[in-house]
């Protein structure tokens, strides 16, 4: 799908421009349209971790969180599980190690332990 390319590129882009530093955004879906929304990363080690205000997906038909790896693979790192699986929002990641991208999907009837917090 050329519209999936052109997303991927355009978190690429994103990606290179943020390095050294872990990109974020959204993937939204507007009048049938996707398109990326790049945020600021707000984490407070943006080398090694993404942090995205809430609010900015209020009101937003969002399909993906999108963020990158700078310095290691796409591979869903355990922190990125634990937060898909908090937002229920697949995460689109790209890894600048094998210039590579993965898509992590919720886990199905998963409960968060709130306690573990």
């Amino acid at each position: 799908d050329i519209n999936i390319e052109c997303l991927k590129s355009s978190v690429r882009d994103c990606a290179r421009r943020a390095f050294p530093e872990e990109c974020c955004g959204l993937i939204v879906n507007k009048d049938g349209v996707k398109s990326i929304e790049e945020l600021k990363n707000l984490s407070r080690l943006p080398r090694t971790s993404f942090l995205i205000d809430a609010y900015e997906m209020l009101g937003k038909d969002v399909c993906c969180i999108y963020h990158s790896h700078p310095e290691g693979s796409a591979e869903a790192s355990i922190p990125d599980k634990t937060y898909c699986n908090e937002v229920r929002i697949p995460f689109l990641i790209y890894g600048f190690k094998d210039d590579d991208f993965s898509l992590l999907m919720p886990e199905e009837d998963c409960v968060i332990d709130e306690g573990a917090r």
